[in-house]
């Protein structure tokens, strides 16, 4: 949001691509359909919306007032909101027009622009969409604390071990890789070899 250093980068770099910071700080939520035929294209009100350079679409909507956070959604995912669909929600971003990335060899859709295809305000978005991947609330189960023992070496290494799988884990699986060293070093935590603390900020990290 400062002019000068963007003029300042624009001119060290007049063939940059443009991306908008989705979430709060835009006040847009976008559905990102991965695939230029989709039935779940249908099912969505008529918005501002663009052509990705894959062949894709970009709809763009208001984020939804009175709800703290939406985060972004992989549609491989355990329940994706559609089996075509990404979204980017908080902390995610998309590229816009007049960007350009090469698009995917084989692809007879794509043509590697990003462009504006229905240039209107963005509208509100559709509420099946935002009680699919809003937060859902996380019942806090009471449980027994342990005192903590020396760290093992064992312990030492699953965690290095699992944190280096997070850190390594592309786009796409991040989120689910994720859950699943938190799960395991979370047994870990449990038998009293780890600190809570020190596993949340290596994961963290990660």
């Amino acid at each position: 949001t400062d002019e000068p250093q963007i003029r300042d980068w624009w001119a060290a770099n007049p063939n940059a691509n443009v991306a908008l910071a989705t979430g709060s700080k835009s006040g847009l939520h976008v559905i990102d359909i991965d695939a230029a035929r989709s039935d779940v294209a249908p099912r969505l009100q008529t918005t501002l919306i663009a052509r990705t350079r894959n062949g894709g679409w970009h709809y763009f909507y208001k984020y939804p007032a009175g709800v703290a956070s939406l985060p972004n959604t992989s549609k491989k995912a355990k329940e994706p909101l559609h089996p075509d669909v990404d979204t980017r929600g908080e902390g995610g971003y998309v590229l816009v027009f007049p960007s350009v990335v090469d698009g995917d060899k084989g692809n007879p859709d794509a043509t590697g622009v990003y462009q504006w295809v229905n240039y209107v305000d963005p509208v509100e978005m559709p509420s099946w969409i935002v009680e699919h991947i809003k937060p859902k609330p996380v019942a806090l189960i009471p449980r027994a604390t342990y005192a903590m023992k020396p760290a093992t070496s064992w312990a030492e290494k699953a965690l290095r071990d699992e944190c280096d799988a997070v850190a390594a884990m592309g786009e796409g699986g991040r989120n689910h890789r994720l859950n699943q060293a938190a799960f395991s070093l979370g047994q870990i935590v449990a038998g009293g070899h780890l600190s809570t603390s020190l596993v949340h900020s290596e994961l963290m990290h990660a």
